[in-house]
């Protein structure tokens, strides 16, 4: 490799809201989080976290360790961010010295206060030179924890004490093309029916009608990706009830959809563990428009209930809802995959007597006046021609191609066969700006120039046509050489 008198060793550890990492157990009463050992620039980085979850007004022990292949001096800088992006605490390490192949440990401790934030917390790791020098290596994910409220619950309200409800999902859970989606609809049967509700997870968003905007509705996440994070969720909101509705993205991806149903009662399994004392309300996943997709949707609903009865059989709280049953193709988004209003409408009236009948203390709303029906015609109507759905299936497996110092490739797989173009979108990831350039159709590859040295970029791909765009893919970090 290159001389390393002119680069630079920097470490530096931002705690900040991620939604995956990697749990690994430890002794009782706490266990190490670690998200990514990163390897890059002749240096390696990685750090762990003991005890990987605390309640607010606890210590927690971070560990940061770096490897340098080559003799060098270095400054070590460890910083923590809370899920806000406020950092909160720096501790520097200047003229640090490494041997060929040796590895140090910088330990940084830190105390949460009553008043933390709850949530998931990150460590990210990078290398400077002594002085804070020029950036020679990042590690954008080095290790995860979490901080959950003080409180083992929220103050009582006028309707008694507030039910920890914890929204989970995907899109459909998070809204995409109307921001909160089913839950702008729901939270206005809560208040008309008299429960105290508490939202919980580590995302927000939401119209300004909707007061309570947390949740863990992840864009374009498959089961297994829920899965890998639902433990640090669970461990940080301490839900009472989980509305669980996940599938969809299984579908659109092909994602060996056969071993879905597994998939399922894993999770479910992995949340009963967690949060023993939880109810899980599992729904059926909502129709889309086309084939493949709904026959596919249609197999695996059929055996969900068989799921949550042998579940239930195992002594656990879990019930099921047929969202499928209760959307029609009329109340389908023009994407034919996410919801029209009338479609959040009719999933919120699907999950709100079953939140009733757990929760209870509350009355049902009164029911929507159904209007009078006009006398239809004598006429005979025309024939109104259907349409044939236009779905854009995100790309998937959005990954590094070939790296300069100023540029970066982008490689993905397609899975549309419809698409006209596609938006390839990045950021650095200290920047909060996304730039987006578009390449053809069929194309499964783009580079990415006249970008800064040694800098790490947020990237993601969609399909797009005439009619609208799909999903975003999944959302890689790569780095410029």
């Amino acid at each position: 490799m290159a001389p390393l008198t002119t680069s630079t060793v920097r470490l530096a550890v931002f705690l900040v809201s991620l939604a995956a990492g990697l749990v690994v157990p430890g002794q009782a009463g706490g266990s190490v989080a670690l998200a990514d050992i990163a390897s890059a620039g002749g240096f390696t980085t990685s750090a762990t976290v003991t005890p990987a979850s605390i309640p607010a007004g606890n210590a927690t022990s971070i560990t940061a360790s770096v490897s340098s292949n080559a003799a060098i001096t270095a400054l070590v800088d460890v910083e923590v961010y809370a899920p806000t992006g406020v950092k909160i605490l720096q501790q520097v390490y200047d003229n640090q010295t490494f041997g060929p192949g040796e590895q140090r440990s910088f330990p940084v401790n830190w105390t949460s206060t009553p008043t933390s934030a709850a949530g998931v917390y990150t460590v990210r790791m990078g290398i400077f030179t002594p002085g804070w020098g020029t950036l020679y290596h990042w590690n954008h994910s080095a290790a995860l924890f979490s901080v959950a409220s003080a409180e083992p619950s929220p103050t009582p309200g006028p309707g008694g004490t507030p039910v920890r409800v914890m929204p989970l999902g995907d899109s459909l859970t998070d809204g995409y093309n109307i921001p909160g989606g089913y839950r702008t609809e729901l939270w206005p049967k809560f208040v008309a029916g008299g429960l105290t509700i508490d939202f919980v997870g580590s995302l927000v968003n939401g119209p300004a009608s909707l007061p309570d905007q947390q949740h863990e509705g992840h864009s374009g996440w498959r089961i297994d990706q829920i899965a890998g994070s639902i433990v640090t969720w669970l461990t940080a909101y301490r839900p009472d009830i989980v509305l669980l509705m996940i599938g969809t993205n299984d579908m659109v991806q092909d994602f060996d959809v056969a071993a879905a149903p597994a998939r399922l009662s894993a999770l479910i399994d992995q949340i009963t563990t967690t949060t023993p004392a939880a109810r899980i309300i599992v729904a059926s996943i909502p129709r889309m428009g086309g084939s493949p997709y709904i026959e596919r949707i249609q197999a695996y609903n059929a055996t969900i209930p068989g799921i949550v009865s042998a579940q239930a059989g195992q002594g656990k709280s879990v019930t099921f809802v047929d969202m499928f049953a209760a959307i029609t193709p009329s109340d389908l988004h023009t994407d034919f995959t996410h919801m029209a209003a009338s479609g959040n409408a009719k999933m919120a009236d699907v999950w709100y007597p079953a939140i009733r009948t757990i929760a209870g203390g509350g009355t049902p709303p009164p029911p929507t006046p159904t209007p009078p029906a006009t006398p239809s015609p004598t006429a005979t109507p025309s024939p109104v021609p259907t349409a044939t759905p236009s779905i854009l299936i995100a790309p998937s497996n959005a990954r590094a191609g070939t790296t300069t110092t100023t540029s970066i490739q982008v490689l993905w797989d397609d899975n549309s066969t419809n698409e006209t173009s596609f938006q390839v979108s990045y950021r650095q990831t200290s920047a909060s700006t996304w730039t987006t350039v578009r390449v053809g159709a069929n194309v499964t590859a783009a580079t990415l120039g006249a970008l800064r040295p040694v800098t790490a970029h947020y990237v993601r791909v969609r399909a797009c046509n005439a009619v609208s765009c799909s999903p975003w893919s999944n959302r890689p970090t790569i780095s410029t050489g």
